[in-house]
């Protein structure tokens, strides 16, 4: 479908695309974005991949959106590429925060909107400069870690994992301490060279420092050091795992974490042992989790934004 006449020859007198079979598949661009009902839609194919994604735009061009049967939802499906999903999460994230922000806090409610100046400090932002493939929503608690990420050879990653082990296992025994916030980015600048992020992924190590250091009201943060973990690079179901840390027990990683990150982050870091038989290449290599304070105010980050003169 390429023009309106050819929307125009398909239109039942409800103004509505006729269905003409049990199976119905409709293929164009801008032309179906909008102003056209097509009943019973439960599948959706989206590519469009813009430089920079608009929210509004985004909702309208993607037709996933509106009201639809109760047993439709159960089987409805959208289909898309890594870097769109990733984006269109973020939207999610940026979208629910607010709301639970609204909610909890009622007319007194706090969203604060930051941005990296040039100078890499973090400074206030325009919340009409953001854009959304480059947000990162900080709410109390939340779990940031890299996902997505095969590690690297053996040979480039072993002195980095070597200088790491340096420096976080003399905690093993203890299992948790603190770490000043520059030890706290050298580890991550160390780990951010035994990572390489697969396609629609990313771990931008300078942001992940500045948002670190932007959460914690002290020079240092929580850790929590466990090792000797053999976590699978893919589930069962052959995605990306994005849980390596233990959640089940009460003395659990996660929960030591959450219970340490009141007003500074704490930051889980798992040794894996990264084996051939788990999907890795074979060499250990550090997984880190970072949790949020339990009492910082809900913030949107942006590491990039729209520039206006």
């Amino acid at each position: 479908m390429n023009s309106e006449q050819d929307v125009e020859n398909l239109l039942n007198k409800q103004g509505e695309l006729r269905l003409h079979a049990p199976l119905n598949i409709f293929i164009g661009g801008q032309i179906l974005d909008r102003g056209i009902t097509v009943q019973n839609v439960i599948g959706f194919y989206y590519g469009r991949n813009p430089r920079n994604f608009q929210q509004d735009t985004v909702m309208q061009h993607s037709r996933m959106y509106g009201a639809r049967a109760i047993d439709d939802v159960v089987v409805t499906r959208f289909y898309t590429t890594q870097k769109i999903y990733n984006v269109m999460k973020r939207m999610h994230e940026f979208d629910s925060e607010l709301r639970r922000s609204l909610s909890k806090e009622g007319e007194d409610q706090q969203v604060v909107f930051i941005e990296k100046a040039e100078n890499e400090e973090l400074i206030p932002c325009s919340p009409n400069k953001l854009l959304l493939s480059e947000l990162q929503t900080l709410a109390p608690h939340k779990r940031i870690l890299p996902t997505g990420f095969q590690t690297d050879y053996r040979t480039k990653i072993i002195p980095h994992v070597k200088r790491i082990d340096r420096l976080l296992l003399p905690f093993e025994d203890k299992q948790v301490g603190k770490l000043s916030l520059s030890a706290v980015s050298n580890i991550f600048d160390l780990i951010s060279e035994t990572l390489v992020m697969d396609e629609g992924y990313s771990f931008h190590v300078d942001d992940v420092k500045a948002m670190i250091a932007y959460a914690a009201k002290k020079d240092f943060a929580h850790i929590v050091v466990k090792t000797n973990r053999n976590i699978r690079r893919l589930t069962k179901t052959g995605v990306y795992e994005t849980s390596p840390d233990t959640a089940s027990t009460k003395s659990s990683e996660l929960r030591v974490a959450r219970q340490l990150a009141k007003t500074t982050p704490a930051i889980i870091f798992l040794r894996q042992n990264g084996k051939e038989e788990h999907g890795w290449s074979g060499t250990p290599f550090w997984w880190p989790v970072i949790v949020l304070p339990s009492t910082m105010t809900s913030t949107i980050y942006a590491n990039k934004t729209i520039q206006t003169r």
